[in-house]
């Protein structure tokens, strides 16, 4: 695995850009392969049907106000006192690799340069369970104790996890945005976040959607909270994740004043790919120019939190 990046092996989207740019957008996009396991696991959890187990839902809900959560998260999981947090990071990226048949090796040498918290602890739980098969009953059974003392633990974390991170990726919209416009009457704001998160629900201030269900239960905007709440997150494929964060990178270059076509986002993949993990290509994202195309199109304009 390389340490530096030389920028003359790169693909022509890195030419006449500072490194520091270069650098930033190669890291982003190799985020994505430890990024999409946190989200899967979150989609996991609403395929079961399961409501996250959570013993103060008033200290939950107030996550909502707050649009920091997210930030405050991954600064935590970057501070040496939190170890729990990481392990718990940890096990989500692990079971996903695995899952997939995918090399731990080649992750831990790349977390080293993210996090050496990270990287030491993956490493540590990949020599604790290289014996447990994550599907069996036991081990799923010990895995959902875990995940509820967690969250009983670090809720906030949690909270950035399975709430503020999904609503980013799935909506282009912060948690506490779409909590705004859901106090305003805004029925698909609410139902957004009813889609990810059940516990919302509960909050006393959104109560207004709750009457009408039950003063209109066959109004149009009972029929879209009972869908909501019933429903689950449409499944997205390590590609689609990809396809999506490669229109985030688009849009942080163009903030800075560089123009990044369909065909350079492939390339920064790739090339992410080949720095990060002597892969020449990203297998996940073989997609046409075409295909990416019309992919930045759609999402122009998602990223509402970045406005």
């Amino acid at each position: 695995m390389k340490t530096s990046i030389d920028v003359k092996k790169l693909k022509k989207w890195a030419k006449d850009k500072p490194e520091l740019i270069i650098i930033g957008l190669l890291i982003f996009a190799d985020l994505s392969n430890y990024l999409y396991p946190i989200f899967k696991y979150k989609s996991d959890i609403l395929k079961k049907n399961k409501i996250i187990d959570i013993s103060d839902i008033d200290l939950w809900l107030s996550y909502y106000k707050d649009g920091q959560v997210i930030i405050d998260t991954f600064l935590k999981m970057m501070n040496k006192e939190e170890k729990e947090i990481t392990r718990y990071t940890a096990r989500l990226i692990l079971e996903f690799f695995k899952e997939k048949g995918k090399s731990v090796d080649e992750h831990i040498i790349v977390m080293k340069e993210r996090s050496i918290q990270l990287s030491e602890i993956l490493q540590e739980y990949v020599l604790n369970h290289n014996k447990v098969d994550i599907k069996d009953k036991g081990s799923e059974s010990d895995h959902e104790n875990e995940d509820r003392s967690y969250i009983n633990k670090y809720p906030e974390i949690v909270f950035g996890f399975l709430v503020s991170f999904p609503c980013l990726i799935l909506y282009g919209e912060s948690h506490a945005d779409l909590y705004r416009k859901a106090l305003k009457g805004d029925i698909r704001s609410f139902c957004k976040l009813l889609r990810i998160d059940k516990m919302i629900i509960s909050d006393h201030n959104l109560s207004h959607y709750l009457k009408e269900l039950n003063n209109n239960p066959n109004s149009t905007k009972s029929v879209k909270i009972i869908n909501a709440l019933s429903g689950s997150l449409r499944p997205m494929s390590i590609r689609n994740y990809k396809m999506r964060a490669g229109s985030f990178i688009a849009m942080i270059a163009e903030n800075f004043g560089y123009k990044i076509t369909a065909r350079d986002i492939a390339d920064i993949f790739d090339d992410a790919s080949k720095v990060f993990h002597e892969n020449d290509i990203d297998t996940d994202l073989e997609i046409t120019p075409q295909a990416m195309t019309k992919n930045l199109q759609r999402y122009r304009t998602f990223w509402k939190f970045m406005d």
